[in-house]
């Protein structure tokens, strides 16, 4: 896997008439990845914003169908015209619950325009469908998808539908820049976080806290700290202690201050997380981090907690 990154992580080379997008990647320059990352939080903002879907998803749905059982790549990129990322992953949703899909062909169909659009978002639109035709062999395209933090979380969701999912999400979280990590563990622990092991949490706590700015990590500290149990990877792995309190102050700065999520006083999960870490026998900075978190919190979390960590603060 690492291999593969490696490869990836190549110098991207200039763009060039009817060349790829995916082949552009990474990205080249500073102002190109800004632009990337400012599409992916514009993403999810969609995404979690219940916004009305685009006009004509059941038009698009017939498209979609045809264009999988004709096999024609130039009919589903005309399905797909103009369809933003989100938009997309609502018209997989419809088709997932039509029925009447054609998976094989529209796997190959989405793959190859992926594989060649010469635009992001057709390129994107056709990732979005791919989750509705899982096929490892296809491992690879979405690891360099992937590359793009507007391509992170749609790679992911394309990957959890795969057989060995944790082995392609794994890479994608590795090779995803920042806010696309982020949002790629987010669809990590949204499509198995059940099903997460002690060892996969731990490296999914660790790759979150990697994440630099706060409001960014908040899209993978919520759900991450919601669907694992804290208290009891941080009992086998104190080292852990850091990378959870990078995420409780990440989700501090939600809810009423704007952030991605409810804030942590909705959060049962950070809470239990911020008590472990209060209750326990963590370095002073540690301690005095947890409890700036808890007190600065909006909405707050239940007055227990608060005295807790005033306590902390205090001594």
């Amino acid at each position: 896997m690492r291999r593969l990154l490696r490869l990836f992580r190549r110098p991207s080379p200039p763009a060039t008439p009817g060349s790829a997008w995916i082949d552009r990647l990474p990205l080249a320059t500073p102002e190109e990845r800004d632009e990337d990352a400012a599409a992916a939080r514009e993403f999810a903002r969609r995404l979690h914003g219940r916004l009305p879907s685009a006009p004509g998803i059941s038009r698009r749905v017939q498209a979609v169908l045809h264009s999988a059982r004709r096999r024609r790549v130039d009919e589903l990129a005309e399905a797909l015209r103009g369809l933003a990322p989100a938009d997309a992953i609502r018209l997989a949703e419809a088709i997932s619950a039509r029925g009447g899909l054609d998976s094989e062909g529209l796997g190959s169909t989405a793959s190859e325009l992926l594989a060649t659009a010469p635009t992001r978002e057709p390129a994107l639109a056709a990732l979005a469908l791919l989750s509705l035709s899982p096929l490892s062999a296809r491992g690879p395209l979405l690891l360099r998808a992937a590359l793009s933090a507007l391509g992170a979380p749609l790679a992911a969701r394309a990957a959890a539908a795969l057989p060995d999912a944790g082995r392609w999400l794994s890479g994608i979280v590795e090779a995803a820049p920042d806010v696309g990590r982020a949002l790629a563990i987010e669809e990590w622990v949204r499509a198995l976080g059940p099903k997460l092991g002690a060892e996969e949490a731990a490296k999914l706590l660790r790759s979150a806290a990697e994440v630099s700015d706060p409001l960014d990590r908040a899209w993978a500290a919520v759900p991450l700290l919601e669907a694992v149990d804290v208290p009891a990877l941080l009992e086998a792995d104190p080292s852990l202690a850091e990378a959870v309190v990078l995420c409780l102050e990440a989700n501090a700065r939600g809810g009423w201050r704007g952030g991605p999520g409810p804030g942590l006083g909705r959060l049962p999960g950070s809470q239990r997380a911020a008590e472990a870490l209060l209750e326990g026998s963590y370095a002073p900075a540690i301690r005095e981090r947890t409890a700036r978190a808890v007190l600065d919190a909006h909405p707050a979390p239940p007055t227990r907690l608060q005295r807790l960590a005033a306590s902390t603060s205090e001594g």
